[in-house]
This record gives structure tokens, C-alpha cells and sequence, in this order.
């Protein structure tokens, strides 16, 4: 990604838009910033983009990883007031991580006696995911269903090894 906007700029296009992959705009935004390029994401969404790592240089036409975490809480606390365990299921990703981080953080606020669950984050490039659902399900009581709950931390088009049937 760094060296696309690299290449680019020296063919005398200074802006890139479209970006959807947060990795790939975190590795080249700090480039686009020394070579005074532009750089729109239309879904890369990692909140550090737009926080603690934000250049000028990098425009986001979409919500964040805070945004939609901060939303889906209490929608999901309505929802389900007799869930007060939560285990995440999701890519060892920075999206990933993000959407469960604020989705537990944004649950805990609006009910600080929910206890965390189980974590399992896999990564991005596996295709292959019954050792992980495996993993997931040991040692879950038969009865948990009613009381817990599971947050799929997904991206982009690995959503399908997340929902695909078999």
C-alpha cells in the first residue's frame, strides 16, 4: 500500500480514494504525509485513523470502529437485558479488536455487572475455522444460551468464513 501511493504520486496522481482496509491506510498514510498525497478511505475503519494516528492527509467517508461499537451497545442491551456474559469471536485484526473493545467497553458502561466472556481471535487469512468454533464452545455450559452472548468481530469479506454454511 505504501509503495502503491508512492508509485502513484510519482505518475502525478497525488490522491487515492476507496481505501478499505485499515492495515493498509495505517502503513501508508504516513507516507502520503511526507509526499504531500491524499488519501480517502471508504472503509478503512480503524478509530486510530482518526485519533491518535490521524495526518491531515486522511479523509474517512464512513464511521469509525468506535462509532459503530459506541452504537450497536445499546441496542444490544435492550435487546438482550438477560445476556451479562459476553465472548467475542472474531480476526486478530485491528478492526477486529476494535469493534470488540468498544462493544465490551460501551456494554460495561451501561451495565458495569456484565462479566467479560471468552476471546478468541483468529487470523485474518484463515479460511478454516472449526478449530477455532471448537475452541469457542468448550466448556460452555449446555445452558449458557439464555445468559450469554457472542460478538462476531468481523471485516470486510472474511465475514463469509464467518457465515458460510458447512
Amino acid at each position: 500500500a505504501a509503495q502503491a501511493v508512492r508509485t502513484l504520486n510519482s505518475q502525478g496522481i497525488p490522491w487515492t480514494f476507496g481505501w478499505t482496509s485499515s492495515a493498509d491506510a495505517l502503513g501508508a498514510v504516513p507516507i502520503a504525509k511526507q509526499i504531500n498525497s491524499i488519501i480517502m478511505a471508504s472503509h478503512a475503519a480503524a478509530t486510530t485513523l482518526t485519533t491518535d494516528k490521524w495526518e491531515p492527509n486522511f479523509v474517512r467517508i464512513a464511521v469509525n470502529d468506535d462509532m459503530a461499537g459506541k452504537a450497536i451497545s445499546p441496542v444490544t442491551r435492550q435487546k438482550f437485558p438477560d445476556v451479562h456474559k459476553w465472548n467475542v469471536f472474531g480476526y486478530d485484526y485491528v478492526t477486529g479488536h476494535d469493534q470488540a473493545d468498544t462493544f465490551k467497553a460501551g456494554l460495561k458502561a451501561l451495565d458495569p455487572s456484565l462479566a467479560a466472556g471468552k476471546e478468541i481471535f483468529f487470523p485474518l487469512n484463515a479460511t478454516e475455522l472449526n478449530t477455532y468454533i471448537t475452541s469457542m464452545l468448550s466448556a460452555r455450559p449446555a445452558d449458557s444460551a439464555p445468559t450469554e452472548g457472542l460478538v462476531l468481530a468481523k471485516v470486510g469479506a472474511g465475514t463469509f468464513n464467518l457465515t458460510k454454511p458447512g
